[in-house]
């Protein structure tokens, strides 16, 4: 599908700027994660360090975000895709660096404080997802955290709407969304853990 998307850019555009507008209205990921601990206190006698790292971001619309209620993190957010638009898009955010960077490749930020993706593994069955976050983990330092804004379905009684996207990501990529336990045994196949869960 991406690559299908990728020779189409007309699509692309429309399908970054659904991303851009899913959850408009609802809650912040802000409004209930503490992302201040996980940039602050780590970066703290570091001030080269990057701290904030969208990967997959398209049009950076949750680095301009996280830039509007922490401006102190300007020049230290880092947003990486590879469809053009959104990058010459995102390129206007001040503060923001932006990287053309595919995720199924080695990643070029080492150490930074927070990698973050949204709706990006559900995306991918198992094993791309795999090749991913080993990646991400092959430059992590001791402090640092991948933050995972995903979609959690139940084992038992899924919502019809969690249940619905499982369908369609199975249908669109030969995908799903997940439940806890099988994000557990997925982060476990790449030497990872949960240390959190936010609902």
């Amino acid at each position: 599908f991406f690559e299908w998307l990728a020779q189409r850019p007309r699509h692309q555009q429309a399908f970054n700027e659904y991303m851009s507008f899913q959850r408009v209205g609802q809650k912040s990921w802000l409004d209930v994660f503490p992302l201040e601990k996980y940039v602050y206190e780590p970066s703290a006698g570091n001030k080269h360090r990057t701290l904030f790292v969208d990967i997959g971001g398209g049009y950076g619309h949750q680095c301009r975000e996280v830039l509007k209620r922490f401006p102190w993190l300007q020049g230290r957010v880092v947003l990486q895709d590879t469809h053009e638009a959104a990058i010459d898009s995102a390129t206007a955010i001040e503060g923001l660096k932006v990287v053309h960077h595919d995720f199924t490749k080695p990643q070029p930020v080492k150490g930074a404080c927070v990698y973050y993706l949204r709706n990006i593994l559900h995306d991918w069955p198992d094993q791309a997802c795999h090749n991913i976050l080993s990646q991400i983990k092959e430059v992590l330092d001791p402090d640092s955290v991948i933050l995972l804004d995903e979609l959690i379905i139940h084992d038992e009684n899924a919502h019809w709407y969690g249940a619905s996207f499982d369908l369609l990501m199975m249908a669109n990529y030969g995908a799903r969304e997940r439940s806890l336990n099988e994000w557990d045994r997925l982060l476990k196949t790449v030497g990872l853990e949960r240390k959190t869960f936010v609902p």
